[in-house]
């Protein structure tokens, strides 16, 4: 079905293994919707259940993510939220229906009475009715102010309450934005309530003391977004509205990084000056991200495969820059990439990054040579001082990394890998876009630091380090070292057939 203009109100819907609810939360939906064009229902499903992956709705406008099973409550709203375009947002469960008929014009029409949409609404579920807002919508521009839907830490309960609490703490303030639609239906067909039967969901729920002890923990951090909600109303909050080209995702797959606090650090700065929007993915358990009190968007990653998708998922623009902890960014990255992909003269760039420390290149490129083992990937001229001309000269190459690249999204959307370290990532995109016959350029007029020695994905044989990278690699990826550096003058010389030197060619004169 068409939709003829973006929508007012995004469903944030979780589920596992209850297709039939599913199917039956989109039927009343479409039963009772004014009009499809003003909704939009962002579905989470784990990766192990391929039965709800494969749910769809003629004419409702459904977007899918895929996660991780386990996943907390609070991660999944927020990752559901960076998809979602709809003015409103609502939380819902699986086991709940739509009855009342025009709700979204009820709902639309109580929000209009907050001209600055700083407003909490929720319906009757008909069985905790005003006392508890099962179902809560928020204003697009309330999360963007608390820089996240919830806490990520919430596994299961108390994420309605914590919300509702701080419009209470709002209203203390002298504010009173909640508004309740009585005769508005969301019904919560819950087992509790002899509504549905007890199953395999119902019983994964997690232990209901965590959150609990995690929502008395919060008092004071809601008292604080409470006074930042009344600045804003008053006018004495400005929330900077950023039109980005760019963003970037930082891979965090250890807290303890060596340089991750000066990566972030001038994340912040292009941030501030308009360059790019940020989108951090981190292993699951590194709970602590700092944000600076941006609009920057947490995204937790279960497995090594997961980082890529998500990162890629998760940004909001075409063009996207991947960036490891320890790689130092700079605004020439953006302009002149910019520049490039504009003109179409790219669909993949790298850089020249020099180590901080040695001031010798970390990363010029990336070629491919053949041996008695098979085909492997090097990282050409390392160790070399970076002044040198050899890495100064623009080059179309197979493949660039050094743990910054920038990548046109529309040539690696959908991308999922597995069993391939995260040092090799660059390797899979550089074989995607050549697979999708984009031109992968190395922009040596570009120079980053980077602050640690990693090798990060110097000399991998593609036999061994995945099969699916392989599989990515295979029939693709060419030969092209030797006539690489024989261009810079230079001749590789094998003995034995494993081992190489780098030699002056001989003369053509």
């Amino acid at each position: 079905m068409e939709h003829t203009r973006k929508p007012l109100i995004s469903l944030l819907l979780p589920t596992r293994k209850r297709v039939h609810l599913v199917r039956r939360l989109l039927k009343s939906l479409e039963d009772t919707v004014s009009t499809l064009d003003n909704v939009e229902v962002i579905l989470y499903v784990d990766e192990d259940d391929t039965e709800s992956q494969a749910i769809s709705h003629p004419s409702i406008r459904l977007k899918r993510i895929v996660g991780t099973p386990g996943t907390t409550m609070g991660t999944i709203f927020n990752e559901s939220f960076g998809h979602a375009e709809g003015r409103y947002i609502m939380l819902l469960n699986d086991d709940m229906v739509f009855r009342t008929r025009n709700w979204d014009l009820r709902v639309i029409s109580a929000f209009e009475g907050f001209k600055d949409d700083i407003g909490f609404v929720y319906g009757n579920d008909l069985d905790q009715g005003k006392a508890v807002p099962t179902f809560p919508i928020l204003s697009r521009r309330v999360c963007e102010i608390m820089g996240e839907v919830c806490p990520p830490e919430y596994r299961n309960l108390h994420i309605e309450s914590h919300l509702i609490d701080i419009f209470k703490e709002l209203e203390r303030l002298g504010y009173k934005r909640i508004v309740y639609l009585d005769d508005v239906i969301f019904e919560h067909l819950h087992h509790v309530v002899g509504k549905a039967e007890m199953d395999e969901t119902y019983r994964g729920k997690k232990d209901p003391l965590m959150d609990e002890r995690l929502f008395v923990s919060l008092s004071e951090r809601r008292k604080a977004i409470a006074k930042t909600l009344a600045l804003y109303i008053e006018g004495k909050y400005r929330l900077e509205e950023k039109e980005f080209e760019f963003s970037t995702v930082l891979f965090v797959f250890d807290h303890k990084a060596k340089g991750l606090g000066r990566t972030l650090n001038r994340l912040f700065e292009l941030y501030d000056a308009g360059y790019t929007d940020v989108v951090v993915v981190k292993k699951k358990g590194v709970t602590h991200v700092i944000t600076g009190g941006r609009n920057i968007k947490v995204v937790d990653a279960e497995s090594e495969g997961e980082f890529l998708q998500k990162g890629i998922a998760s940004a909001g623009h075409r063009l996207v820059v991947l960036l490891s902890p320890g790689v130092i960014p700079g605004e020439s990255i953006y302009q002149r990439s910019k520049e490039l992909f504009k003109d179409g003269n790219a669909g993949l760039v790298g850089f020249r990054i020099i180590n901080e420390r040695t001031g010798g290149v970390h990363h010029a490129g990336v070629c491919f040579f053949r041996d008695q083992d098979g085909l492997w990937a090097t990282h050409i001229y390392r160790g070399i001082p970076g002044g040198e001309p050899v890495v100064a000269r623009p080059r179309t190459l197979q493949a660039v990394g050094g743990g910054c690249v920038v990548v046109d999204r529309t040539l690696v959307e959908g991308l999922h890998i597995q069993g391939v370290s995260p040092e090799l990532y660059e390797l899979a995109i550089s074989a995607t876009v050549k697979r999708k016959k984009g031109k992968i350029v190395y922009l040596p007029d570009v120079t980053l630091y980077r602050v640690d020695d990693s090798i990060y994905g110097d000399c991998e044989t593609l036999l061994t380090a995945s099969p699916q990278l392989k599989g990515l690699c295979e029939g693709l990826m060419e030969e092209d070292l030797e006539a690489v550096l024989k261009q810079d003058g230079y001749e590789l010389k094998r003995l034995n057939g494993v081992y190489s030197v780098l030699g002056h060619a001989p003369s053509t004169d």
